[in-house]
C-alpha cells in the first residue's frame, strides 16, 4: 500500500506499544513451563509475535484474548510439529534449540528472505554435536534431542543464538555451558533474556564469557506484564524534535531495554556532529541515520550487521536519504552523514524496501517535506497500527492504493 504524507506536526498523548523483545521471551518461557500462564499487555497483531504464537499453537498450547490480556492453556502433548516463522528471525532462532530440547521432531518454515539471513552459528553447533537436520531455502527440519554440553558460540553474529540455547538448556538433565566468543552483538537483548530467566526462577552463573546453566530446572511463570517498547517509542519521540509535542506513556524509566539510549543519541545529534557506536543498538540505526540528516550529521560505527536485517538497512535507507541531497559516506563498518543544505524534489517519493524500520524512519522525512512512501504495509511486522496512530496525533495520511 502506498501512502501520501503531507507536511504535519504531531501533538497529543500516546501509550507506547508493548515490547516485542520481551513478548517473545515471555512466550517461550511460558511454553517451556508446560503450564498455564497469563501475559498482560501482549500485542498479538504484529507479524513477528504472530509467528511466535504460531509456535505455541503448533506445540500444544491455545490461548484466549480478553481485553489486553492473553490466557494460555496447555491442551495437548505433540510428537511432531510444523511452525511458520514467516519473516521473524527471533522466532526461527529461538525455536530451533527449543523444539530440540523438548524432543519434538519439527519443521520450521519461513520466507526465503528469512532463511537467506543465515543460521551459521547453529549449523556449526549441529556439526560439532552431530545433530541430524534437513535445510532448504525456506525451511529446516530438526530430528534430534538437544544434549547437555559445552556450546561454543560466535557471539559477534547475533545474541539470538545465545538466547535460543540459554532458554532451552535449563530443562535438560545435566549442567551446560555456553561459551561466547568475541564481542556480543546487541548485548542489550541478552540482558533482557537473563531478566526473564531471573523472573522465571531459572538458575545460571555468568563468569566473563561463560554462561553456566544448571539442568533439571522448571520455569515458574504464572503471569507477567509486557512493558512498553523503547525501540518503537523512538519513532514517535522523534517528532518532539521537529516542532511536535507528544507525551509518551507506558515506558519504564528503569527498563533494561538498551534502545532507551535513543534519548541520549537524539540529544547528542541535535547538539552537534558526534560519533555513535551502534553495536548494541542496531535497531535504532534507521531512525538515527534519518535523524542525523535533519540536524548536524553524525558518524556511525559498527554498522555492518545492519546489512543483514529485513533489508540491507545501510544501502537501502541511504539510497532513500540521498534524495534529500545529503552527503553520505558509506564504508564497510561505518557511515558518515554530513550536515548539508537539503534540496528536495517535488514530489518526494521514497520506498520502504519492505522494511518496517525504514518505513517508519522515512515517514519522519515526509512529515517535513511531504511526499509518497511505497509499500508502507511492512510496518505490520512490529508496529501494525503505526499509521493509524500517527494520524490520530495529527499526521495527514492519504491512501493511494
Amino acid at each position: 500500500m502506498d501512502l501520501r504524507i503531507e507536511k504535519s506536526k504531531l501533538v497529543g498523548s500516546y501509550i507506547v506499544p508493548p515490547s516485542k523483545s520481551y513478548a517473545h521471551r515471555y512466550l517461550i518461557a511460558g511454553l517451556l513451563s508446560g503450564k498455564d500462564f497469563v501475559l498482560h499487555n501482549l500485542d498479538t497483531d504484529s507479524s513477528d509475535i504472530k509467528a511466535t504464537l504460531s509456535g505455541l499453537l503448533s506445540l500444544g498450547y491455545d490461548y484466549l484474548k480478553k481485553d489486553n490480556s492473553c490466557y494460555f492453556t496447555k491442551i495437548k502433548d505433540v510428537e511432531e510439529a510444523i511452525i511458520n516463522a514467516d519473516e521473524s528471525g527471533s522466532t526461527l532462532r529461538f525455536f530451533i534449540p527449543l523444539v530440540m530440547a523438548l524432543g519434538i521432531k519439527t519443521t520450521i518454515k519461513g520466507t526465503e528472505k528469512l532463511f537467506s539471513r543465515g543460521l551459521d552459528v547453529y549449523l556449526d553447533i549441529f556439526k560439532t554435536f552431530n545433530y541430524h537436520y534437513e535445510l532448504t531455502n525456506n525451511s529446516i527440519t530438526l530430528f534430534d534431542q538437544l544434549k547437555s554440553g559445552h556450546y561454543v558460540i560466535d557471539a559477534t553474529k547475533s545474541s539470538q543464538y545465545i538466547t535460543g540455547l540459554l532458554f532451552s538448556l535449563p530443562i535438560l538433565n545435566q549442567e551446560s555451558i555456553i561459551e561466547m566468543v568475541g564481542k556480543i552483538s546487541s548485548e542489550q537483548y541478552l540482558d533482557l533474556s537473563l531478566d526473564v530467566l531471573n523472573k522465571c526462577q531459572i538458575k545460571y552463573q555468568r563468569k566473563d564469557n561463560l554462561l553456566i546453566i544448571k539442568g533439571k530446572q522448571n520455569y515458574q511463570l504464572k503471569e507477567a506484564y509486557i512493558e512498553g517498547d523503547y525501540s518503537n517509542a523512538a519513532f514517535l519521540d522523534v517528532y518532539n524534535y521537529l516542532g511536535g509535542n507528544i507525551e509518551l506513556e507506558g515506558l519504564r524509566e528503569d527498563s533494561l531495554q538498551g534502545d532507551k539510549r535513543y534519548k541520549t543519541y537524539f540529544k547528542q545529534i541535535s547538539q552537534g556532529f558526534c560519533t555513535i557506536d551502534l553495536s548494541n543498538n542496531l535497531d535504532l540505526g534507521p531512525i538515527l541515520f534519518t535523524f542525523s540528516c535533519l540536524f548536524k550529521g553524525a558518524r556511525f560505527i559498527n554498522i555492518r550487521p545492519l546489512r543483514f536485517k529485513e533489508s540491507n538497512r545501510v544501502e537501502d535507507l541511504i539510497n532513500e536519504l540521498q534524495k534529500l541531497a545529503v552527503k553520505i559516506k558509506v564504508f564497510d563498518n561505518e557511515v558518515i552523514i554530513e550536515k548539508t543544505k537539503k534540496r528536495v524534489e517535488n514530489p518526494l517519493i521514497v520506498s520502504s524496501h519492505n522494511d518496517h524500520r525504514i518505513a517508519m524512519s522515512l515517514t519522519v522525512i515526509l512529515s517535513i517535506y511531504g511526499g509518497i512512501i511505497k509499500n508502507s504495509e511492512c510496518v505490520k511486522k512490529s508496529f501494525p497500527t503505526f499509521y493509524q496512530d500517527v494520524e490520530k496525533l495529527g499526521m495527514k495520511v492519504n491512501k493511494l492504493c
